[in-house]
């Protein structure tokens, strides 16, 4: 009778828990938005077809993307939804299984531990019960797990599947049924999410550990066997059903060039994306929140120290424990315990640290959130045994106290998550919009039309953002603020942030802000934009929201929506359709539209840094904009003479990178090295005299080795980074001698004045030879026997300066001084006869000292007491007293500051801040410090520093000059008067002017004969193309990101590389399936428009997934694949020859992305293998079916 009671009270709070979500959401809203978007539960099929049905992204320029994980998972929300219809369910019933299958199956876990068999546990049915109950509550109600809820990723279904499947599987090691094997199977593939790319950091953080403890559980407690062979099986299976996602992916990571793998195995994913991140937020863990089951980077609440009861639990069962199992379970939570904080000793964070150097470990570069759930898993087992423990050992009337307090702790701190508070989170950086939206019905219409444009062209939104998050109103005064619906659910390619320009980001912002629409309209050209969509609304543009995800694009593009009507009236577009009356759709011109295919006609040969990409264009001065420009070092051109050529001048001694880059210790050993001898300095924990002469020994080698690399970029930029260091560096230890107490007051100073004197002649010994900002040499490779034009090229002020001379090869040239177009300046053309290598040389005479009118003042105008005003430096309280001088400027250029002082022999601190206007609040300023020396003489010295403008021109630079005791020391000297002389202070703006060297081709574009093409889009992995009049080489080019997985195939062609028989086999079989279960694809003739004089025709596009056809270029030949070049600055093209078609004037072609055949290939594997699961489970339970009516009639 009691475990019917118990059973009821099981099922009681399972559904009251299923039920939660329910109540957090008033009918017709949503919790969507943030990284995640969750616009799933809104449109589950669009979001399937727009996202994960193809191998390429619809965000931006459309690079690959292998999310066929999810179908499975989204394929069911469909199902669901068709069956309920509302999203707003839809989230609760997904929701509610989560928490409750959460606590259900740590309930069943927990209780499964505690039975008694030979481990001491008490046989006591209340106990085992309700620590199993309380176990499963702490599952799910704790603080840290419910904080998670405001912002749920994809995997979050993690939450119920790593308890459930840990149970099922415990019990398969118990029983060695195979039942339980299929069973999970089964589970990983309809939430096959989880075990993908993007639930890699939480499968691999959780999986091996769990199984790990199963094995040993069942091996070494309760003495059974393991089940090797089905755990091969199971192996097996689990691979081939998840092949359909898994072969794709695990290709593209093992492909040399691929961006996963340059991810995986690359510097930049190893150290950038994860060592970086990792030592950025490490210092800030706290070991103790872990311990309590509290939040990270949470500021404490004062009900927080209630939560040591549950350590001290885990402290009394191990005192009180007689069980294996329970020691097992607290050593998988102390081994979480260190992989979620890594804070613990420095040896283990250096340990960790040092991890991130495996391929692939930076995936917990969030390691706190990641780890976390396997913490909290192993946290669970070990507080339901312990609080198991405790009852036993106390009194009745005691153990209901403690059940009573840990629920009335547990409901209670939850009650924010329960009550659906905490999900409906205020949205970063708005004037307190809230994240449960209730979308307004009329958007649909605008999906819908714009689902149906009916040329494939890409899109461009407006207002635009920085990190690719749309934001729309709701019904109900909420608003989504995620990934771009139109990106997720319209499946057209878009632009809706400058993130997604890629190179062409910062051309796109410098020509918003020069309001340069001619430039805007070629980065729109030659981006394969058509349409432009424009969202009204001044609630998402106003001050709701201020920042985010505005914030650095107000600089450049319109910061009002007023500004952005007149932007697209400037661009001459034409309004194509207008709904609700805030929903704008423009279409661009033919003109000035280049359609996704054409054949170019004219190429161009170019060498130049990618933001400058579209230079061919600018300077293009006739209408037909079919240009394929190419990378001199990507192209492998024969003929020069069909190549225009372009060339921008390099610098001779290209200091201005080196002297911008930032000190970054990480990337450079030795630095590093210096870095951790410093900081021992500081922690005052090794001897003194040994450690800094380790570390002056270093500086020596580091001298040395630098002289000894000459005068170049590189040695430039190592000796950046070492001077910057030893200016922090005497700083900290002039810090470490004075803060010491071991040392007595004499010592220290003596101390002080040797170390002024190394670290000057360590300075001295690093020679910084900054080159005169005045004059720029050049130099430029350049084919000879051509006459070339001569432009200048990104600097306004040039325009108006007369004083600007240009040399070539010692000709100075003439300038037309009324030829100006795009900022581009004209000089006088010249021939290049008999040398390839060209000198150039730009002389600006006369310069502007931007600190000219300005004066050195204290702040307010009058001497100021230190200790009661202060101004905010990267959010630390900094120091206001010194003399200040503010320099003028022009916001995003460099600048080269000088002076020349005299200390008298006194230590000085010269910084210069970057004055930022807060983005939530614009009258509060924050001084972000760009630079800092040390100022040291006792006779006359030079200071100079080139320094980087941000983007906001509104701001202000700020030189600061203060005596450095003053500010550095209160223990050891005096405050004395100091006294600095400072002469001849200048502030000149670099030029940024760059010499462009153009030469036409050889053979007049005119006169050469291009064939014409038609194409038609199948789906996004696959265009059909034909060929008419191609009687002569010529380049197709692609606008789609350049990829080396799409392949340009004849399907008339089988490809000699397809020699084995079982793949010819396997390619028969797949085209065999497609006839017997797809229909016919019928046709489509219907051109939706034409270009450049009906060279290029489009025809109607279709989105067809699986047809009798899809298969049908499986095992065909790939076409001039070692001419598929890079052109454009991120597109695909072929140079193709009469002879790659034999000699035909006339074909048809496929561009396919061949990492969508493999996907076809793979889900045969894996629907083979579910099939085979599921007849499988079906025979065994018919079995038991059959056996148990058998055991009846007996």
């Amino acid at each position: 009778m009691k475990i019917f009671w118990y059973s009821l009270l099981l099922f009681f709070l399972a559904t009251l828990i299923f039920f939660i979500p329910f109540f957090w959401l008033k009918p017709g809203e949503m919790d969507l938005g943030g990284d995640n978007s969750r616009l799933y539960f809104y449109d589950p099929l669009s979001y399937l077809t727009s996202q994960s049905l193809y191998s390429v992204s619809h965000s931006g320029l459309g690079g690959e993307n292998l999310s066929f994980y999810a179908i499975p998972f989204f394929l069911l929300l469909a199902f669901v939804k068709s069956l309920i219809h509302t999203p707003t369910i839809l989230i609760g019933i997904f929701h509610g299984l989560n928490l409750s299958v959460g606590f259900t199956s740590c309930y069943f876990i927990i209780k499964e531990l505690l039975k008694q068999e030979k481990e001491g546990y008490t046989n006591d049915r209340l106990i085992i019960e309700s620590s199993s109950l309380l176990a499963g509550l702490y599952y799910t109600f704790s603080l840290n797990p419910i904080h998670w809820w405001g912002y749920p990723l994809l995997p979050m279904n993690l939450v119920f599947l790593n308890p459930l499947l840990f149970f099922i599987l415990l019990r398969f090691f118990l029983t060695q049924r195979i039942t339980y094997m299929l069973l999970a199977l089964l589970i990983t593939f309809v939430f096959s999410p989880n075990f993908g790319y993007i639930g890699a950091p939480t499968f691999f953080s959780f999986f091996p550990l769990a199984m790990l403890f199963l094995i040993l559980y069942t091996k070494y407690i309760r003495k059974r066997a393991i089940p090797i062979a089905k755990i091969a099986v199971g192996l097996l299976l689990f691979v081939c059903l998840h092949a359909f996602h898994l072969v794709p992916q695990l290709t593209s990571i093992l492909t040399p060039g691929t961006d996963a793998n340059a991810f995986i195995f690359g510097a930049q994913g190893k150290l950038e994306w994860g060592l970086k991140y990792f030592l950025g937020n490490a210092p800030a863990i706290k070991v103790i929140y872990s311990l309590l089951g509290l939040i990270q980077f949470t500021k404490p609440e004062w009900y927080w120290s209630i939560f040591i009861l549950f350590p001290l639990l885990f402290v009394l069962g191990f005192l009180w424990n007689k069980t294996r199992v329970y020691l097992l379970s607290g050593m998988f939570m102390l081994v979480t315990l260190f992989l979620e904080t890594a804070n613990i000793t420095h040896i283990g964070l250096k340990l960790y640290a040092l991890a991130f150097q495996i391929p692939g470990f930076s995936m917990f570069r969030v390691y706190y959130g990641q780890w976390q759930w396997a913490y909290l898993f192993f946290y669970t087992l070990l507080f339901g045994q312990a609080l198991a423990i405790v009852m036993e050992k106390i009194k009745p009337i005691l153990r209901y106290l403690l059940l009573g307090s840990l629920v009335i702790v547990l409901m209670t701190t939850s009650l924010p998550f329960i009550s659906g508070k905490l999900t409906d989170t205020t949205l970063w950086q708005s004037k307190n919009i809230k994240s449960h939206v209730k979308i307004d019905p009329t958007y649909n219409d605008v999906l819908t039309y714009l689902r149906a444009l009916p040329v494939d062209g890409k899109i461009i939104s407006f207002p635009l953002n920085d990190s690719g998050y749309q934001v729309l109103k709701g019904e109900n005064e909420a608003a989504y603020v995620g990934p771009s619906t139109i990106t997720y659910l319209a499946a057209r390619n878009e632009f809706n942030s400058i993130a997604e320009f890629g190179i062409f980001g910062s051309g796109l912002l410098a020509a918003a802000r020069e309001k340069n629409y001619t430039k805007l309209k070629n980065i729109f050209t030659i981006l394969n934009i058509r349409y432009i969509f424009y969202n009204e609304d001044p609630y998402i543009f106003g001050d709701n929201f201020p920042g985010m995800p505005y914030g650095n694009v107000r600089n450049f593009f319109p910061d009002t929506q007023v500004g952005y009507k007149e932007l697209i009236n400037n661009l001459g577009v034409k309004e194509i359709k207008t709904i609700a009356g805030k929903f704008h759709v423009y279409e661009i011109d033919d003109k000035d539209y280049l359609p996704h295919v054409y054949v170019a006609r004219n190429n161009y040969l170019i060498d130049q840094p990618n933001k400058d990409m579209l230079l061919p264009l600018d300077v293009n001065d006739v209408q037909d904009k079919r240009i394929a420009f190419y990378n001199l070092n990507d192209a492998h051109v024969i003929d020069d003479s069909r190549y225009g050529i372009i060339r921008l001048a390099k610098s001779k001694y290209n200091y201005l990178s080196a002297l911008l880059k930032p000190v970054d210790p990480i990337k450079d050993v030795e630095l590093l090295s210096l870095e951790n001898k410093i900081r021992e300095l500081e922690d005052n924990k090794a001897k003194w005299d040994r450690v800094f002469t380790e570390y002056l020994n270093i500086v020596k080698n580091l001298i040395k080795i630098l002289d000894s690399m000459g005068d170049n970029s590189i040695a430039l930029e190592k000796k950046i980074k070492l001077k910057g260091l030893l200016v922090y560096h005497e700083i900290m230890t002039y810090k470490a001698i004075v803060s010491n107490q071991s040392i007595v007051l004499k010592e220290k100073e003596k101390m002080i004045q040797d170390i002024n004197s190394i670290f000057d002649k360590s300075n001295e010994a690093i020679d910084i030879d900054i080159p005169n900002p005045t004059v720029s040499d050049y130099f430029v490779d350049i084919p000879a026997d051509r006459t070339y034009e001569i432009y200048g090229i990104n600097d306004v002020d040039m325009f108006n300066n007369s004083s600007i001379g240009l040399t070539i090869d010692g000709k100075a040239l003439r300038r037309y001084s009324t030829k100006e177009k795009n900022n581009l300046l004209r000089f006088e053309d010249i021939f290049i006869s008999k040398k390839n290598s060209v000198s150039v040389s730009l002389n600006n005479s006369s310069y502007v000292n931007h600190v000219e009118d300005s004066e050195w003042h204290p702040i307010s105008g009058k001497e100021i007491d230190p200790k009661s005003i202060t101004f905010t430096l990267n959010g630390v309280a900094g120091n206001r007293e010194g003399l200040f001088r503010q320099i003028n400027f022009v916001s995003n250029a460099p600048y080269y500051i000088s002076f020349e002082y005299n200390t008298n022999g006194q230590n000085y601190l010269a910084n210069i801040y970057e004055l930022v206007k807060s983005a939530e609040n614009k009258s509060r300023i924050t001084a972000n410090r760009l630079y800092r020396d040390n100022l040291r003489s006792y006779d006359w010295k030079k200071f100079n520093a080139v320094i980087q403008t941000g983007n906001d021109p509104e701001t202000a630079l700020i030189l600061q000059i203060l005596l450095r005791e003053n500010t550095e020391d209160d223990l050891l000297f005096t405050k004395s008067v100091g006294k600095i002389i400072i002469r001849n202070l200048t502030a000149i703006r670099i030029p940024q002017t760059q010499i462009l060297f153009r030469s036409l081709s050889q053979t007049n574009p005119s006169d050469t004969l291009i064939p014409s093409v038609t194409f038609t889009k199948v789906n996004p992995t696959k265009y059909i193309i034909s060929v008419r009049n191609a009687q002569k080489p010529y380049t197709l080019v692609f606008l789609q990101n350049f990829n080396k997985n799409w392949k340009l195939i004849n399907p008339n062609k089988t490809s000699s590389n397809v020699t084995i028989v079982p793949v010819r086999l396997y390619s028969a079989l797949l085209n065999f399936i497609s006839d017997i279960f797809s229909k016919e694809r019928k046709s489509k003739s219907v051109a939706v428009n034409q270009y450049f004089e009906k060279d290029v025709t489009e025809v109607d596009s279709s989105d067809i997934f699986f047809d009798n056809q899809t298969l049908s270029t499986f095992g065909k030949a790939s076409v001039a694949e070692s001419k598929h070049r890079l052109v454009n600055g991120y597109a695909n093209a072929w140079d193709i020859e009469p002879k790659d078609f034999d000699g035909k004037t006339e074909y048809t072609f496929v561009v396919e992305m061949v990492s969508q055949q493999l996907f076809y290939f793979s889900s045969l594997i894996s629907i083979a293998t579910l099939a085979c699961c599921l007849v499988w489970l079906g025979m065994i339970g018919y079995k038991n079916i059959f056996q148990t009516k058998n055991e009846d009639k007996i």
